[in-house]
């Protein structure tokens, strides 16, 4: 089994997510300036990982046209306002900052001058502070690819550095991947789906799924590489069962006792042996590294604590979200209720995951975790759990696959944050969430793109209280 300790399977880099908003204000302000250079900063969050760093853009900073220094090839910023970013980058909650100019005329490279200024920037780190990171990119508004080279400090190994590798563009419509690598797409695998999506096979193929769960996931993450998905990070702590197999996809009695990643990471080999599988035995908050470099995580966990514990970990980290459940109710022998939910969270777009399911806070916060374990069978000793049969995990993760290949394929489908499926009178109802204002997730006072200080003591007790790094991420 292959797992982050394994094996440096991605390679170091450095990679920042974006919204789409600010990622089109960047293009439409390089576009306006037409042959000149415009440039701003910018508020990152960010989070270090063993290969590297993640880093999230929060918030644009303009800089006043009286700040500006022009000359007919290049944008300069005065010493005063370049005094006043550096004291913000020490002073910020988040710790880091971006310079972002633009190259009308050239590649999304920096060039030596811009090099040797970002290096300068950055040793201010060394100065002040023991952590925290600079980043200096070149928007090039004829590709709209945005390049350059990001600095951090690691108290153990001083002042690191990578250049630009990969960009996530979010938005409520479809994620845009900006990476040089090219996948070699498996033409005669998809020739079948290739009609539909075209070259956007290729930004599917490029996508890293993170699975947190593989009970009826297991479907998920299968039917995922049929449909040309082909890097995959697998976690889940458990083994497989024999009560599992009435919906487990994969496995046989054979496989009774093997840990579910090893069974799912095998039969998606066996129908695409050059897919890249990490597979993780152990709860996602474990494998955090694995977590944050995804693009997209996808929850199939089994309790309120580990959903509010993915919920929070994606909004500081501006990944998209998507949440499975299923299940059925029976009450003095007649079935009351049976179905499945998605729920899709895009941070910046929509509200998230608790905004579109603000009971499974409130049942949270009001009872102990034995307690709603208790309540849903979970627990040892309690011989029932919830009734669930292979027909909803079936339709639930094909609803499920189908909203993540309009996403990344750019179709512009009006897609749900909120999906419920009532089996016993055949009905799909949708939801668009918005934020709601008064939520520690993403309301006014949004953790979305904190990065790794949104997991220190620094944060109140309400918070603390309603949004865990849970201890529990098992599948179903």
């Amino acid at each position: 089994m292959m797992s982050r300790n394994d094996a440096k399977v991605f390679g170091a880099e450095a990679a920042l997510t974006l919204h789409e908003r600010d990622y089109d204000a960047l293009v439409a302000q390089a576009r306006e300036r037409g042959h000149r250079e415009t440039a701003c900063f910018a508020d990152t969050g960010y989070w270090p990982h063993q290969d590297g760093i993640e880093l999230f853009l929060r918030e644009l900073i303009p800089i006043p046209a009286l700040e500006l220094s022009e000359s007919a090839t290049a944008v300069g910023v005065s010493a005063p306002f370049s005094v006043q970013m550096t004291e913000r980058l020490r002073t910020s909650r988040t710790g880091g900052l971006g310079f972002i100019h633009s190259h009308p005329n050239g590649p999304s490279r920096l060039s030596p001058s811009d090099e040797t200024f970002a290096r300068e920037a950055a040793a201010d780190l060394a100065r002040f502070r023991d952590r925290g990171t600079f980043m200096s990119l070149v928007c090039s508004p004829e590709s709209r690819e945005l390049g350059g080279r990001v600095f951090w400090w690691e108290s153990d190994n001083g002042l690191r550095s990578a250049e630009l590798g990969r960009v996530r563009v979010v938005g409520s419509s479809r994620l845009q991947l900006l990476t040089g690598e090219q996948n070699e797409t498996d033409f005669e695998f998809l020739k079948r789906q290739w009609s539909l999506f075209g070259d956007a096979q290729r930004a599917i193929s490029q996508a890293r799924l993170c699975f947190a769960g593989l009970g009826s996931n297991s479907h998920f993450a299968i039917g995922a590489a049929q449909a040309g998905f082909r890097r995959f990070v697998l976690i889940d702590p458990d083994v497989v069962e024999l009560h599992n197999l009435n919906r487990f996809r994969g496995a046989g009695v054979d496989d009774v006792g093997s840990p579910k990643v090893d069974v799912v990471r095998r039969e998606i080999l066996r129908l695409c042996p050059s897919a890249t599988v990490i597979a993780i035995q152990d709860r996602f908050e474990n494998a955090m590294d694995d977590v944050v470099r995804a693009d997209i995580v996808l929850g199939g966990v089994d309790n309120a604590e580990a959903r509010l514990g993915l919920n929070r970990v994606c909004a500081l980290t501006m990944k998209p979200y998507m949440d499975l459940s299923g299940g059925g109710e029976v009450a003095e022998g007649e079935l009351q209720a049976f179905g499945f939910q998605v729920t899709f969270y895009r941070p910046g777009s929509t509200g998230c995951f608790i905004c579109a399911n603000p009971h499974v806070l409130r049942d949270f916060v009001s009872s102990t975790r034995l307690e709603v374990m208790e309540a849903t069978g979970y627990v040892a000793g309690v011989p029932e759990s919830p009734p669930q049969v292979v027909t909803l995990s079936l339709q639930g993760c094909g609803k499920a696959l189908e909203m993540l290949l309009f996403y990344l394929a750019g179709t512009r489908a009006e897609l749900p944050v909120r999906l419920l499926y009532d089996a016993l009178d055949h009905s799909i109802a949708q939801f668009t969430v918005t934020s709601d204002p008064e939520c520690g997730i993403c309301g006014e006072e949004s953790i979305e793109g904190l990065g790794h200080v949104g997991s220190g003591d620094w944060m109140d007790e309400r918070l603390d209280v309603a949004l865990p790094l849970c201890e529990g991420a098992a599948g179903d």
